[in-house]
């Protein structure tokens, strides 16, 4: 399989005011297993990661992120729509040339009225910095102000605000230059911010700048949403609605040599299964199943194959983070262990929520974050010696899902 390059790590996440997420920090490993009783908040935190997706990287203009749940109200913690809810993430940008960078970003918004305004927003490269109070947007290169804006939109992040960057040299200065085209329409104020920069460190902020959340990619998976015929040229949505258009996008008409290799490639090896697609008079595209020489139509394509082949084609796009909620869902515990398996060989970072004791047993102690209710509000905690807690789970003779089920794993951490 070809080298992955996965541009940018998530190191840890930061949310406050998200639906039960008063405040709640965590550390991202290379899987992360978050477990918990019902109402702890688990989906809630796979859903703030939608939400600052959906704002800095709207998919509707002008952006309006809280459409999902039916308004700022319910999605703020305790309906309160005087707070802000805040969320922050920190990392290591890598370039090209493996040159890493350590980043962090947040933004702060409310939607009182159920109007978007971003009230702060950050993002911070390390020498580069963009901030952002209101309505005023201020750049800094090593710690010295360099251009300042009126933001004459609030519902638009820097991502918006601004074109995407390019890296241009100065022949003259012999040195390199980092370009942001203002739009002129969001920002009142220069028509460019142009500042000298190391080449590394603009590579660096270059695909920082172009990747930020895009290469976040969720998956909240429904079996009639994907098996429903969709439009030539869809994308896969976050319920899974649009495979059959990608699948077929993937595999329609290639031959062996040109057969793509990747996760999903092995599974339908794997299972002995083969795809077939077929153009409807509606202008959609279905896909059915062929296992062993029979064929199969889309109502009785098992729903953990759909699932599977949803997950695994996400996977082979290579986003730096995937995260699906209810993993275990549809699906048999071989194909957990098939699925967990392609987590582990890729290079993409997975958080998957769970209520699974198959799950769990597949997840080491220091893969799992457990999340409980104290109040009103969410906390989550990781094991502080996985270690210590699997020489005692040996010794007692007991898996990691009892002891999470009977109590002991929660009283550890």
């Amino acid at each position: 399989m070809e080298i992955i390059f996965v541009p940018i790590d998530y190191k840890r996440v930061r949310i406050k005011n998200f639906k039960s997420l008063e405040n709640v920090e965590i550390g991202l490993e290379k899987l992360n297993v978050i477990v918990g009783p019902n109402g702890s908040g688990k989906t809630n935190l796979f859903e703030a990661f939608l939400f600052a997706k959906s704002t800095v990287r709207p998919s509707i203009y002008p952006p309006y992120p809280f459409l999902y749940w039916w308004g700022y109200k319910n999605m703020v913690y305790m309906h309160d729509i005087s707070r802000n809810v805040e969320f922050g993430v920190s990392g290591e940008v890598k370039t090209r040339e493996g040159v890493l960078q350590s980043f962090s970003y947040s933004l702060a918004v409310n939607g009182a009225g159920e109007k978007l305004r971003i009230i702060e927003e950050r993002l911070d490269g390390g020498s580069f910095r963009i901030t952002r109070m209101g309505s005023e947007l201020k750049v800094y290169l090593h710690e010295r102000e360099v251009s300042s804006y009126e933001i004459l939109d609030l519902r638009y992040s820097v991502f918006n605000l601004f074109a995407y960057p390019a890296k241009v040299f100065d022949e003259e200065r012999g040195k390199w230059r980092l370009v942001l085209q203002a739009n002129v329409g969001l920002l009142n104020g220069p028509p460019q911010v142009l500042v000298e920069l190391d080449e590394q460190s603009i590579d660096a902020l270059v695909e920082l700048y172009w990747r930020l959340f895009s290469d976040v990619y969720l998956l909240k998976f429904s079996s009639d949403r994907a098996r429903t015929p969709s439009v030539p040229g869809s994308i896969i949505g976050i319920d899974g609605y649009g495979l059959f258009s990608v699948l077929q996008e993937m595999y329609s008409g290639v031959g062996p040599e040109k057969k793509p290799e990747g996760f999903l490639d092995y599974f339908l090896d794997r299972f002995n299964i083969r795809l077939r697609f077929q153009n409807t008079e509606f202008q959609t595209v279905l896909m059915k199943l062929v296992e062993d020489g029979l064929e199969v139509e889309p109502q009785g394509i098992p729903d953990g194959y759909l699932k599977a082949m949803a997950v695994l084609y996400l996977l082979d796009l290579k986003p730096s983070l995937l995260l699906v909620d209810e993993l275990e869902n549809h699906m048999h515990l071989k194909l957990i262990e098939h699925v967990i398996s392609a987590f582990r060989a890729s290079e993409t970072k997975v958080l998957a929520t769970t209520h699974s004791p198959l799950v769990i047993d597949l997840a080491k102690p220091e893969e799992l974050i457990l999340l409980y209710k104290r109040g009103r509000s969410t906390e989550a905690r990781r094991t502080e010696n996985p270690e210590a807690l699997k020489a005692e789970l040996a010794e007692r003779g007991i898996t990691l899902s009892e002891s999470w089920l009977y109590g002991s794993l929660s009283d550890e951490i």
